[in-house]
């Protein structure tokens, strides 16, 4: 009486899909919602609710009229709950709303609390004495007036609209001469846009008829305004009447729409209105400033929340810039009493900006407004251009939520605004125009500014502009595949590729380059033999017309050896990289970032055939280059750190592995969306290391969680959806869920052998783990023919001394154990033990499997002594490398209690039993088949006692726990009831 097990090795796969930096010949940049901007942004609206108003009313309609002039955005309602969800809907809309009859008391206690809401003006019945008593009781902080009827309240709403785009002047802070040592990326991305903007708008060209094409623009935006249809009219006819200033300090539609777009980032409406703000900017350098004196002090007041006062408080000696043109007043006290209204909200904070020039210097450009404007009342007001940039010298408080920032312009030839200027252009060197501004925004990954310039850029172009049509989509293409929107970026690059096929006068290079893209968006889709036909393709035509040593032709020979290592051709891969890496020699420095792209590859390569030395030392050259010329948020640092993990994986060391493993995850968090593929692989290389170290809940866990990116970002035959059902299948065999696991199992080789060669590697993994599973399940001939199928793939595809076929070794040799072949296994275990000490380290974890499946056999052929000596050789092994609780030093102490009963030692038996027990106990689930061995053998050594009341309880619990895992048929159930009978005939006696 007595059972003994074995452990049977799974096989699973060490993974790293992530894109291993296919160092494609563009740039690649990343994704978000596409996004075609249509009509003007409003920062703005006003909303009017009156139960009772009617569109017909005269009076109405006159006010809705003279509304239009404030704002392009006005709705009204006279029902409540339409209001409501037109409110709930606006939030990042400022909102100036206009309450009339009894909806006000209706509606207030459910808007009071809505942070977009800035002013409040209610309209009650003048005859109402306690209504208005009521309302002038209660401290509405934004209730701006309480009014009998419509008409004042016109000139509120003026007042507060210009409140409300005075306090949304944009401010971007960055400090100054940080840009000198660190990456662009690091720096405020808002700085950096407007910077660029003002600079394509200065250097652009611009014909005579850009004025009259504005004024059709800004048509088409008031449709409803009749007049500022006429003010259109007059600005297309006769802009030449009046200076840029003129028009602009006017505040009709070209100071409206542009304050907007410059608020709201609508690049369609800043192309558009580029030629003015060209114009309004060159009219400011031309206006002769005042010579009163050369020192000029100038205020400018604003409003703004706390949270962001308090990111402003430690900004002394940083460059600040205001993205709008600017407004400023000569004159201290009219603006300290325009801070001052920020008063009684205490949310906000006042700023008054003191702003210190020195005419007498060539500063950024600003100009006195005297002699002018359009109002005749600014001649103490001052324009600045548009993003007029500043050194912040003084942030003080001067009063209770008033606090004063001195800043002092700065030089148009200030060394670090031209140091930023060479670094913006060495960036985006390789493009023009507004194509610089896409490609910045790229390069910051500020991917929704991106994607949302290129389609305006789309939109704007006419279909005969084939090559810059064709530029585009090949970058929108590039965008969606670094975010992991692979199918989207697949049918952007095969536009560009239509367009250039198309083209009577193609060239050759960009065909090129269609083609090197749509190979490598193939293969991170999974389709590795179109991923290998495109590269071929591209590597024909740079053949043709670049010299054998060009540099994107070692780009071409990298991509060529993903394609293959990818396909399981290892030999072939490998050649193509020592090809890329021969180009890269006689071109570059050896420290270039180049360098690290194929290190990192080869790595990898040498990580899948089993040569982990070899596979450490080149990843660890590619991570000393990285180190030294990337920021440390770099994507490329987080494939680095993922492919080194996985080598300390396989090598044993899981505490180093996890530790690489989370911080190439802190990387991809920081740097891509939360669906992004990228962040699945490091899921489930995290998952894989919480399986080995038996912390099951927290392996499915990180397997769901990239199972649910990769459902998103994949068709149903990816194959990486085939490593994550796979290793669900693992963790559910491991807690004895065996037809569950069986069933992930076939899921991935379903995919696989869809989508991957029949002698890839990846097949002999799902050959080997059906095998596995079914052997579990009793089923013996069916795990037979699926590890010969293993054993086949990986003799052709492996070397001899590859750890996965020394697992598969091991698996013929349980096979054969169970059959009771027990010298053929003996053989089969010891060859599995030698390929491990070839390719592992000496205390590999792995090691301890083929020390344990070999005591396995000696005890079973009767060699206690030699039995006792593999069990404990695997105990120590474990000892040193998992935890105290992990299942396989639960079976290494069941494996040695059962030699001690072999050896009728039976109180030592019990004693391991009860050590393993306590730990299978705590980790298993209730009914899992390893609790009833345990079971079954504890009941054996206490019958041998005679001890048959516990023999009896343990017994029991092993028939239980075997009807509820296993099939009625199953050989180990069966077992333990003819066990149990035996125990209930001896207590019978």
């Amino acid at each position: 009486m007595g059972f003994t097990t074995s452990k049977f090795v799974n096989g699973s796969e060490s993974i790293d899909s992530l894109p291993k930096n296919a160092d494609s010949s563009l740039n690649k940049l990343a994704n978000a919602k596409q996004n075609t901007l249509n009509g003007t942004n409003n920062t703005f609206a006003i909303v009017w609710l009156d139960t009772s108003v009617n569109d017909a009313d005269i009076i109405h309609r006159n006010s809705i009229a003279r509304f239009r002039r404030i704002s392009v955005l006005i709705k009204t309602f006279i029902n409540v709950d339409e209001c409501l969800q037109y409110l709930t809907k606006m939030k990042e809309t400022k909102i100036l709303m206009i309450l009339a009859g009894i909806c006000a008391k209706e509606i207030w206690p459910r808007i009071k609390s809505m942070k977009h809401i800035h002013s409040v003006y209610i309209i009650v019945d003048g005859d109402d004495d306690d209504q208005n008593k009521e309302y002038s009781k209660q401290e509405y902080e934004k209730v701006k007036g309480i009014f009998d009827r419509v008409d004042p309240i016109y000139g509120f709403l003026k007042r507060d609209t210009r409140h409300i785009e005075q306090d949304l002047l944009g401010i971007s802070i960055i400090p100054s001469d940080d840009y000198l040592k660190q990456e662009l990326r690091q720096l405020n991305s808002l700085f950096l846009y407007w910077f660029l903007v003002k600079q394509i708008i200065l250097d652009l060209k611009y014909d005579d008829g850009a004025h009259k094409s504005l004024a059709e623009f800004c048509r088409s935006h008031y449709t409803e305004n009749t007049k500022e249809l006429k003010i259109i009219d007059e600005y297309e006819n006769n802009h030449q009447d009046h200076s840029p200033v003129w028009w602009y300090t006017r505040q009709c539609f070209l100071y409206v729409m542009l304050n907007r777009a410059i608020q709201t980032q609508d690049i369609e409406v800043i192309i558009r209105m580029a030629p003015f703000i060209q114009d309004l900017h060159r009219n400011i350098e031309e206006i002769e400033t005042s010579n009163e004196t050369s020192s000029i002090v100038l205020y400018r007041s604003q409003i703004t929340s706390k949270d962001d006062f308090e990111k402003m408080r430690t900004t002394e000696g940083h460059l600040l810039s205001f993205h709008n043109f600017m407004l400023t007043n000569s004159n201290y006290k009219t603006a300290l009493d325009e801070t001052r209204r920020a008063r009684g909200n205490v949310n906000s904070v006042a700023l008054l900006f003191r702003i210190e020039v020195d005419s007498s210097q060539n500063s950024n450009c600003f100009t006195s407004l005297k002699n002018a404007s359009y109002l005749k009342d600014q001649e103490s007001y001052f324009l600045f251009s548009m993003h007029s940039i500043f050194h912040i010298t003084e942030i003080k408080q001067i009063e209770n939520q008033v606090w004063q920032i001195t800043l002092k312009l700065t030089k148009i030839d200030d060394k670090q605004l031209i140091y930023l200027k060479e670094l913006i252009h060495g960036k985006t060197q390789n493009v023009n125009q507004w194509y610089r501004l896409a490609k910045l925004m790229a390069v910051l990954r500020e991917f929704d500014h991106a994607k949302e310039i290129y389609h305006v850029l789309l939109n704007l172009l006419p279909t005969t502009e084939s090559s810059k049509l064709c530029y585009i989509y090949n970058e929108l293409g590039i965008i969606c595949d670094e975010t992991g929107d692979y199918r989207l970026a697949l049918s952007f690059y095969q536009k560009a590729l239509e367009i250039q096929r198309k083209t009577t006068h193609f060239s050759h290079h960009l065909l090129s380059i269609a083609y090197n893209n749509i190979g490598e968006i193939q293969r991170e889709l999974g389709d590795y033999f179109k991923a290998l036909s495109y590269h071929k393709k591209t590597l024909s035509i740079k053949q043709k017309i670049l010299s054998p040593h060009d540099l994107s032709l070692a780009t071409t020979y990298n991509n060529l050896g993903l394609a293959n290592q990818s396909l399981g051709e290892f030999a072939t891969a490998l050649e193509f990289y020592e090809k890329s890496l021969n180009i890269k020699r006689k071109a570059l420095s050896p420290t270039h970032i180049d360098f690290a792209v194929t290190y990192n590859n080869m790595g990898e390569l040498h990580r899948e055939m089993g040569k982990y030395a070899a596979a450490l030392k080149y990843l660890e050259k590619g991570l000393q280059i990285r180190l030294k010329t990337c920021s440390p948020n770099d994507s490329s640092l987080a494939i680095t750190y993922n492919n080194i993990g996985l080598i300390h994986r396989e090598q044993g060391d899981y505490n180093q592995a996890i530790s690489y493993f989370r911080k190439s995850l802190e990387i991809k968090e920081k740097t891509y969306t939360s669906n992004h593929p990228a962040l699945a692989i490091s899921y489930i290389n995290i998952g894989e290391v919480h399986q080995l170290l038996g912390e099951f809940p927290e392996a499915i866990s990180s397997y769901e969680k990239a199972l649910e990116i990769q459902e998103k970002a994949y068709s149903i035959n990816h194959p990486d959806l085939a490593i994550t059902y796979n290793n669900l299948g693992i963790v559910h065999q491991l807690l004895g869920n065996y037809p569950i696991g069986l069933s992930f199992y076939q899921k991935a080789l379903k995919i696989r052998q869809k989508s991957l060669p029949p002698n890839h590697p990846a097949m002999a993994t799902s050959y080997n783990n059906i095998g596995h599973v079914s052997q579990l399940m009793g089923d013996n001939n069916v795990a037979l023919e699926y590890y010969q199928k293993t054993k086949t793939v990986q003799e052709k595809c492996l070397g001899p001394y590859h750890p996965s076929l020394a697992a598969t070794f091991n698996n013929l040799g349980d096979i054969q154990r169970t059959l009771g072949n027990h010298k053929k296994a003996l053989g089969l275990y010891e060859k599995s033990l030698e390929i491990k000490k070839k390719s592992l380290a000496p205390n590999h974890p792995t090691l301890s499997v083929a020390y344990n499946n070999i005591g396995v056999v000696h005890h079973a052929m009767q060699k206690h002594a030699l039995a006792l000596e593999y069990y404990k050789k695997a105990l120590e092994i474990q000892q040193k490398n998992l935890p105290l609780d992990h299942p396989e030093v639960a079976l290494s102490y069941y494996n040695i209690g059962t030699v001690h009963q072999s050896i009728k030692q039976y109180s030592i038996a019990l004693e391991n039993y009860e050590k393993a027990l306590k730990i299978q106990e705590k980790i298993l689930s209730p009914n899992h088949p390893d609790l009833a061995h345990i079971h079954n053998s504890t009941a054996t050594a206490y019958f041998h006692l005679e001890k048959y009341e516990k023999a009896l309880e343990h017994e029991q619990r092993a028939v239980d726990i075997s009807t509820q895992s296993l099939s009625p048929d199953h050989p180990h159930l069966q077992t333990f009831k003819l066990h149990l009978q035996r125990i209930q005939s001896e207590l019978e006696v």
